[in-house]
């Protein structure tokens, strides 16, 4: 049973149409080197604890990585390096996050925060005076 590059990430096989949620209609399963990349991040949604396991029809379970065709390991290589480049984006936000926390513990934050928010207020917005009205005795 060929089905001509067709991916499945569980080792098992996979439905003949899929239903196309936005559209409304059944779709035959295309090969990964049709798919665009949100669509081929979104059938690989792989979590850190699974094993991947790619077939192209031929039953070859327990077989990992190492028979993947060079399209298919382009697509999933681009896949990881976009998952890194936020995890790295996470870790440098949150290191961002930690020190201003720290600052903010120490008291130095404030500090700098009301500094520059009393000079540059009075700069830009200077302070006006209410005018007094003149009331008439009646």
């Amino acid at each position: 049973m060929d089905r001509g590059g067709v991916t499945s990430t569980n080792g098992r096989p996979q439905q003949e149409g899929q239903k196309n949620a936005r559209v409304g209609h059944s779709r035959p399963n295309r090969s990964i080197e049709d798919l665009s990349e949100q669509e081929f991040q979104a059938r690989f949604c792989i979590s850190d604890t699974i094993l991947i396991q790619l077939t192209n029809g031929k039953e070859r379970r327990g077989h990992l990585v190492e028979w993947v065709e060079k399209a298919s390991f382009a697509h999933l290589s681009k896949l990881f390096d976009i998952n890194v480049a936020r995890l790295t984006n996470s870790e440098a936000r949150q290191a961002c996050l930690e020190e201003r926390e720290k600052k903010r513990q120490e008291g130095t934050l404030r500090q700098a925060l009301a500094a520059s928010h009393l000079t540059s207020s009075s700069i830009v917005c200077p302070l006006s005076q209410k005018k007094k009205s003149m009331t008439s005795p009646v």
